[in-house]
């Protein structure tokens, strides 16, 4: 285990997942402040998906040619320069540059995290600490919510805000590069080529419910301000919490999974953290607004997962995780372009009922998955 490589993974998720989560509670602000419809504020979030999507795709070879570290280091020292974009936002066409420049900063330097722990544990430990990982995506989520609230009640512009968070990772970008050791763990994998990636497998069975998770859980999450805006009568400030307190049961149960070591209770907690995701957020739509808070219990859904695969499929290990977190990418895009159009047309309140069903399916293509893992462990 290298220590620094963990950290420095915890560190670069932690401040991309500031900068993905603070989009949500900017819809409504971002609708008001430049007199847009939902569908039309929509497109902010679709472009970026979008666009991250594409710069991905861009990665994959980027780390296949260059050390990781490199590739990271560049991507957080150009963080200030993308979000800088803020304080050019006036209208539609600005704010989806503005979209692109967060989204990308956001979704390139959160997955290049992944590689820190990869390559800075072995096999028997990467359950537990990608669980501590994805931990800090809901640390850095909730304090997203919560300063734009403080903000938003102080009167201050939310551009400064995202400006600032940029300091510090390109601080850790420099800190990647100039001092961070060589000498990465190579992960224990077996000598032979991976197999090519085919969307009609069980790979692209994993990749079609991991989108479809990531689909139910940011819908539901980055527009659940905007939800209890429109159909609950919350002023921002006062839905903000909720929204916070999603991100708070998420990471601890992140942290619990830290001392989970048993294979076994894994590959059943996997599918059972979407039931009980599903059962909450069908209760908040019944009228108990903290039963959105609880639905954070999906939370050991996605690190686990990203482990499993690391060790079910440990020669595909870097091209696949790259390619599971394009493939949320392009879901969230077209995902977040509905829930714009439907918040417009038919209302927020119908709109919003659209992760139940995001949910149902990823339950049953999930279970279909662990059902046939099997057939491709090394």
């Amino acid at each position: 285990m290298k220590l620094s490589y963990i950290l420095t993974g915890l560190g670069l998720l932690l401040g991309a997942s500031f900068f993905d989560s603070i989009r949500g509670p900017l819809l409504p602000v971002l609708g008001q402040e430049l007199g847009l419809t939902y569908e039309k504020v929509s497109l902010f979030l679709v472009a970026g998906y979008l666009s991250s999507m594409l710069f991905g795709r861009v990665l994959i070879p980027l780390v296949e040619k260059h050390p990781f570290r490199t590739v990271a280091s560049a991507l957080c020292v150009l963080a200030p320069v993308a979000v800088a974009f803020a304080y050019l936002v006036s209208g539609l066409a600005s704010l989806l540059v503005f979209g692109v420049a967060l989204a990308v900063c956001s979704a390139s330097i959160g997955s290049m995290a992944n590689f820190f722990v990869l390559y800075g544990t072995l096999p028997a430990q990467r359950a537990q600490f990608y669980a501590l990982l994805h931990a800090m995506y809901g640390v850095g989520s909730q304090a997203a919510p919560l300063l734009v609230a403080l903000l938003l009640a102080r009167g201050w512009d939310w551009r400064g805000l995202i400006f600032l968070g940029a300091v510090p990772i390109a601080a850790l970008g420099l800190w990647t590069h100039f001092g961070l050791s060589a000498g990465a763990l190579v992960p224990q994998e077996p000598n032979s080529k991976p197999r090519p990636f085919a969307w009609f497998s069980l790979q692209g069975l994993l990749l079609l419910s991991f989108g479809l998770y990531v689909a139910a859980e940011v819908l539901g999450s980055m527009w659940m301000v905007a939800y209890l805006v429109e159909v609950r009568g919350f002023a921002v400030e006062a839905a903000a919490p909720f929204a916070s307190g999603f991100f708070i049961v998420l990471t601890l149960t992140r942290f619990a999974c830290f001392a989970l070591k048993s294979e076994r209770i894994e590959t059943y907690l996997i599918p059972s953290s979407l039931v009980v995701g599903l059962v909450f957020f069908i209760l908040g739509l019944t009228g108990w607004n903290w039963g959105f808070a609880l639905v954070g219990l999906v939370g050991p859904f996605f690190p686990l997962v990203l482990a499993r695969i690391t060790r079910t499929m440990p020669r595909e290990a870097p091209s696949l995780t790259l390619r599971v977190l394009l493939t949320a990418q392009g879901t969230l895009a077209v995902c977040h372009f509905g829930m714009g159009y439907l918040a417009t047309t038919v209302g927020m309140a119908r709109a919003y009922q659209a992760p139940v069903i995001a949910y149902l399916l990823a339950i049953v293509t999930m279970i279909a998955y662990l059902a046939n893992e099997k057939k491709i462990r090394v």
